[in-house]
């Protein structure tokens, strides 16, 4: 009965002879180069006889109780997606939606259906539920990088990492950015910002269609003052940063492959401090 619980900084569980299937995905946060790209490719992950279920319905078990991975039996955190519907393994959704329905679930890289597929999980900041759709690396090569491109690996550390965000299986309404220390762990500055509605797909992607939102500091490193700057969420056919910029000028202001850039000014009231410093962002 092979399945995949989570992975990133908890333990995967494998059966051996099912161990080259996962072979992609890191058993730690910062792993290894050769660790390779995570991949998912749906319900042959468990083999013919295991048909899984995409569904969003609020039939979740509890995880003590059983259900069907093919002609097995098993418990539903043993269900590749950690997802019940109908007595049969199901996937989330979203980060979201699994921690709304199994709020014990810790942090970490989960297993969802295509096109999310694997995704790193936050599950404990500002209520939890959050996905990574963006982290920067210090001195890394130029890369795709932004809100409508993918590259890079959600389990790795040592390259940046792009989800295209419209790949995010519902149109997410807020996002958390700021500094993070190491791993996947938050530094000081964060914000959350209210995203403008139909956010990506009904957005614009000329560099004058810039959408103001509403930004709460959750961890300030200027006081109470908000950055005016990362309440203008814009520019989503940039190639190579998550774009904020109230000016509507096509310049890399925002959090790029490499750090933030804002200019090289860091400035409280505009962007927080966050110059130059490593960044990350999720949406939910």
């Amino acid at each position: 009965m092979p399945y995949m619980k989570f992975c990133g900084t908890m333990v995967v569980v494998l059966v051996s002879a099912f161990v080259s299937t996962f072979a992609g995905c890191s058993l730690t946060q910062g792993g290894a180069a050769a660790d390779g790209g995570v991949t998912d490719t749906g319900p042959s992950d468990v083999g013919p006889d295991a048909p899984i279920v995409v569904d969003s319905g609020p039939d979740v078990v509890d995880a003590g109780e059983t259900c069907k991975l093919g002609n097995d039996v098993v418990s539903v955190d043993k269900c590749p997606g950690e997802r019940c519907a109908s007595g049969q393994c199901a996937y989330f959704k979203s980060c979201n939606d699994m921690h709304t329905a199994r709020p014990a679930l810790p942090s970490g890289l989960h297993h969802f259906a295509d096109p999310l597929g694997f995704a790193y999980c936050d599950m404990e900041t500002e209520n939890g539920g959050w996905t990574l759709v963006g982290r920067s690396v210090a001195a890394a090569a130029q890369t795709d990088f932004g809100w409508l491109k993918f590259a890079g690996d959600p389990s790795q550390d040592n390259a940046p990492y792009s989800l295209d965000t419209t790949k995010y299986p519902v149109s997410p309404t807020e996002l958390l950015v700021g500094h993070y220390t190491s791993g996947k762990t938050w530094g000081v500055p964060v914000y959350k910002i209210t995203l403008p509605a139909s956010f990506p797909a009904g957005f614009g992607i000329s560099s004058v269609s810039v959408v103001t939102g509403s930004a709460v500091a959750v961890q300030p490193s200027c006081g109470a003052a908000l950055a005016t700057d990362l309440k203008f969420v814009g520019y989503t056919s940039n190639a190579t940063n998550f774009y904020f910029d109230p000016t509507g000028a096509a310049g890399a202001f925002g959090l790029s492959f490499n750090g933030f850039a804002f200019g090289g000014v860091a400035d409280c009231a505009a962007n927080g401090n966050m110059d130059s410093l490593q960044g990350q962002i999720f949406v939910r």
